[in-house]
């Protein structure tokens, strides 16, 4: 009768459980309060718990559940333990926002069920009585209880230290608290699967623990505001050694009096002494309790900032700060301090085309800044914090279902600052800052009086910040103001330059075909005069011919200079490519001044390298005129007697990792004034003296109308190359001479 009762009362827990199961289902479709799809899973395992509870009371009564075998009935237990660790090791990972693929591990929880059931009630008979497991021989029955066992271990032992795992990593106190809460759900959890596996009573207490275990797991997922496990049990502390020192101390005064009075007469002198005594013990016991608490608040809550001196220390020290970077350093430097943070940031807000742009100001202390964020004017944080105007947590944007539109970059962005607390600074209603503050040393999180002391600091930051944004705007137009100007006195030298080149060109190019044509007038009438004199022999004929033909190729090569350049202006320059060796370039550009240097003794000395060099892929024509302009400049420049050289070399940009021919024409000339060295390439620039310019191409310092450097730089850029001098100086003296390299990419195709 005795175990009838017994087993009653277990009924009757069982129902009131699966009653409390039955409550939690709606409860939880109907929960919105976190963004965690653990609630998914959660409602699962609450209907699988209910169904095994059902199960339970099912078997207790006249049913044909109550016909199964005993041994099976035993084991059953053993698979719903299995099956309950595999779904708290999938709403951990959910919950704690792990990324895995579910569905994998349930094919995998689905196998090992399988493999246990199969090996446990030898369906079939595909199982020998007897598994050898290395040396040992176990029975076919243990070896599948073994299995579940191991697995059952494995999934609670993982969802265990996972969460333990990412509660030390997590920088956000409060986000460790839900961490905390989610512990405790899982180790009564496992404990009461392991009561009702494992030990047999009358009372099922595994599931009522499991149970607590639910509503506690439950709570961490539904709620956002969870209760601070930390701070109560330091409350708790605090308030267990106030007591005890309380007693003590009353007790110490006891038998102090008691030991004082123990002959007390009950005479008016010796009820005065008494009262005096315990007037003195009151007057001195409060304080010296009050005391102590505070030390104790000290060591154990760690609250020991004073909110008004705090502010009083922080109005005085960035009342007359105007700048902003010294501004930035002063209330991070004293935010740090008195709330013994790990860090701060101070951030300017911007609104710059429909996004909200989060700059952080650096500080004079050299911090590395972290990148600006920026946020959309949609997005529901923005909205927060230019209305709200109230400190914001991380753990409320990873939590609360109103920043659920944010988009993934933002979020990322803002976890990537490690900042645990945002607290928005306006004026006005408008939102110009923002204080990014870390997590506190403590690891607690910021309790209301703390945040209530930061909407202040806050306020406070409000005017000094507004003022320093002006100044740092005022600063940076002055700087601009100071760029204009550098750059519009440059642009005024450039034009003078430019005004002046040109000017130079007129001269000299007028100079240049007038030259030629005055030539050609000069040789007609002297032909028309002989000719009317009958003084035109074939040998005057033939020399008169000659200097017409000469004057005429010159003007002819000024005119096709010129369209030269018109054509490198419009960008209509044409190429024929094809690949040629850079040997045959060099001494197709060298035969046109053979003359000029035998007759200026110069030495023109060619690499033999030039041979080894690969082909490149170029229009001849337009690469014998570049080397043979530069070679003209190379003798133009360089006194009698001097040297020439051309030589190359293979070249790699390693930035681009692309192969070029690299060819130098170098002299032993006046050389170039390193002033001058980008000027060179420009229309219409040349070096000297216009006024002593010569029309001879190859004569020592002669100049021609100032293009061949423009047209060489057009051709070996429209090649896909480069071209620049060098050069130490200009000195007519010591002759330093100038190099010129030309770059041409490689055509790796050709062979």
């Amino acid at each position: 009768m005795e175990f009838s009762m017994q087993l009653d009362l277990s009924g009757i827990l069982l129902g009131l459980i699966g009653l409390v199961y039955i409550l939690l289902i709606p409860l939880t479709f109907r929960t919105r309060h976190a963004k965690n799809q653990g609630l998914g899973f959660y409602a699962a395992f609450v209907i699988f718990l209910l169904a095994v509870t059902i199960f339970q009371l099912l078997l207790r009564f006249n049913t044909p559940l109550s016909l199964i075998r005993a041994d099976i009935a035993a084991r059953f237990p053993l698979y719903t333990a299995f099956i309950l660790s595999v779904f708290l090791f999938q709403t951990t990972f959910t919950f704690l926002q792990k990324k895995f693929l579910p569905w994998v591990w349930w094919l995998v929880a689905a196998f090992i069920l399988g493999i246990g059931i199969l090996i446990s009630e030898n369906i079939n008979g595909l199982v020998p009585e007897q598994v050898m497991l290395g040396a040992n021989i176990l029975r076919r029955d243990l070896a599948g209880s073994l299995l579940l066992t191991a697995a059952w271990v494995f999934f609670s032992t993982a969802a265990f230290l996972t969460t333990l795992v990412t509660r030390q990593r997590s920088v956000h106190p409060l986000h460790r608290n839900r961490y905390i809460l989610w512990l405790v759900g899982l180790s009564f959890c496992i404990l009461g699967i392991y009561l009702s596996t494992e030990i047999f009573l009358s009372v099922p207490v595994g599931e009522i623990v499991i149970l607590l275990a639910v509503v506690m797991l439950g709570y961490s997922l539904f709620t956002h505001n969870l209760p601070d496990i930390k701070h109560i049990l330091k409350n708790s502390l605090s308030l267990l050694i106030s007591i005890l020192l309380s007693i003590l101390v009353y007790t110490a005064f006891l038998i102090f009096f008691q030991s004082v009075f123990y002959h007390f007469e009950t005479t008016l002198q010796g009820f005065i002494q008494a009262v005096f005594i315990a007037a003195v013990f009151a007057l001195l016991i409060n304080p010296l309790l009050g005391k102590a608490q505070k030390v104790l608040n000290n060591l154990i809550l760690k609250s020991n900032q004073d909110a008004e001196y705090i502010i009083s220390d922080y109005t005085k020290s960035i009342s007359n700060i105007i700048d902003l970077s010294r501004l930035a350093e002063v209330v991070t430097g004293t935010i740090v301090r008195g709330l013994n943070i790990h860090q701060a940031r101070l951030f300017l807000v911007s609104e710059i085309d429909e996004s909200m742009v989060l700059s952080a100001v650096e500080s004079q202390t050299g911090d590395a800044l972290p990148a600006a964020i920026s946020i959309s004017t949609n997005s529901p944080l923005a909205d927060y914090w230019r209305y709200e105007h109230r400190p914001l947590a991380q753990y409320d944007l990873d939590l609360l279902p109103y920043f659920r539109s944010m988009t993934e970059a933002e979020s990322t962005a803002l976890k990537s600052l490690s900042i645990d607390l945002y607290v928005p600074i306006s004026i006005q209603n408008r939102l110009i800052g923002i204080l990014g503050l870390g997590a506190k040393k403590s690891r607690d999180r910021y309790f209301v009086k703390e945040l209530a002391l930061l909407e202040t600091l806050a306020e406070q930051t409000a005017i000094s910040l507004e003022n320093a944004r002006l100044y740092e705007n005022l600063k940076l137009r002055s700087a601009e103001n100071e760029t204009l100007n550098r750059e519009l006195t440059s642009a005024n030298r450039d034009l003078s330059r430019l005004d002046k080149a040109k000017s130079d060109f007129l001269n000299i190019a007028s100079h240049e075909l007038r030259t030629p044509l005055t030539q050609i007038i000069g040789y007609n009438d002297i032909v028309e005069n002989m000719a009317s004199t009958n003084e035109l022999t074939p040998a005057n004929s033939r020399q008169m011919t000659e200097g017409v033909r000469k004057a005429a190729l010159r003007l002819e090569e000024i005119v096709n200079t010129m369209f030269d350049v018109s054509r490198l202006d419009i960008g209509s320059l044409e190429l024929s490519m094809a690949p040629v060796s850079v040997l045959m370039l060099v001494n197709g550009a060298v035969a046109k001044w053979k003359d000029a240097l035998e007759n200026r003794k110069l030495t023109l000395i060619i690499s033999p390298e030039l041979k080894d060099l690969p082909r490149i892929n170029a229009d001849g024509k337009r690469m014998i005129q570049v080397f043979s302009h530069l070679i003209q400049n190379a003798i133009k420049f360089t006194p009698d007697g001097g040297q020439v050289w051309v030589y190359g070399q293979n070249f790699i940009d390693h930035q681009d990792d692309k192969k070029f021919v690299e060819i130098i024409v170098a002299d032993s000339g006046i050389g170039i004034d390193p002033e001058e060295l980008e000027y060179i390439f420009e229309k219409f620039y040349r070096l000297g003296d216009v006024m002593l310019h010569s029309t001879g191409e190859t004569k020592f310092k002669g100049a021609g109308p100032g293009l061949g450097l423009t047209i060489c730089r057009g051709i070996i850029e429209a090649h896909g190359g480069r071209v620049w001098a060098e050069s130490s100086g200009y000195d007519e003296e010591w002759f330093p001479g100038s190099k010129f390299h030309v770059l041409i990419p490689i055509n790796l195709e050709i062979k």
